[in-house]
């Protein structure tokens, strides 16, 4: 995991009574595109969020639904958002983290689907909602809450998109896996597959798990094939 941008400025937003912001999230703009973040992509990420609340209660209408599946429920995480650009290999430290109070963006390598990586070169080619496919899916996505998997604790994800609606069904989560690591990414040329889901790093699942519980937005896009959520 790597910090690589953090923003400070000297313009406070915030009241008294609410966390001291430094910056908008349009001031970040700049930023996340010299980190590596789409310029198309960040602009849909700033149009959802606009709508958060909405996407919440939309998750959580689907949530009660799924009353059986523990963490399901989305609390409302506004401190971060998250992009994944899987048109880069899975060698690369692909997942971007953007904090909105700090202004640092963070990096970390991520997995995609078996199934979207059939040749096992480290490139995401293809990608489905269909259950059983073990693919990867685009689109938009808000993490719910921590369960225990058989990956341990794991976060679920709702999808927000066409793209991914089946997410929460397919057990689309993040998690932590062995089979990712810088080791892994250096000998081997990429890292590990996953069922479809977006697996990092045990060290670095422990460090952002807690952060990025129950109701962070996560943008998963593919730049080369120009897919975009909807």
């Amino acid at each position: 995991m790597k910090i690589i941008l953090c923003l400070m400025t000297s313009v406070l937003l915030a009241t008294s009574s609410s966390v001291a912001q430094a910056f908008t999230l349009t001031d970040l703009k700049a930023k996340a595109i010299e980190a590596g973040i789409s310029r198309t992509q960040y602009d849909i990420m700033i149009a959802r969020f606009k709508n958060y609340e909405t996407l919440q209660e939309a998750a959580n209408e689907k949530a009660l639904a799924h009353r059986e599946l523990t963490g399901s429920f989305v609390n409302g995480n506004k401190n971060y958002v998250m992009f994944i650009d899987f048109s880069l290999s899975s060698a690369e430290e692909r997942l971007y983290v953007v904090s909105l109070i700090t202004g640092n963006i963070s990096k970390f390598l991520v997995t995609h689907g078996m199934g979207s990586d059939i040749n096992h070169n480290g490139y995401a080619e293809s990608f489905s909602n269909q259950d059983g496919t073990h693919k990867s899916s685009l689109g938009l996505y808000i993490s719910a809450g921590i369960y225990r998997g058989k990956h341990g604790e794991s976060v679920r994800l709702h999808g927000l998109s066409a793209t991914n609606s089946n997410a929460l069904e397919r057990a689309i989560v993040m998690h932590a896996a062995n089979y990712v690591s810088e080791r892994i990414a250096e000998t081997e040329g990429h890292i590990g597959r996953s069922h479809g889901c977006p697996a990092m790093n045990t060290a670095d699942w422990n460090f952002l798990k807690p952060k990025i519980k129950g109701g962070v937005l996560l943008l998963a896009y593919n730049e080369k094939m120009a897919k975009k959520a909807d």
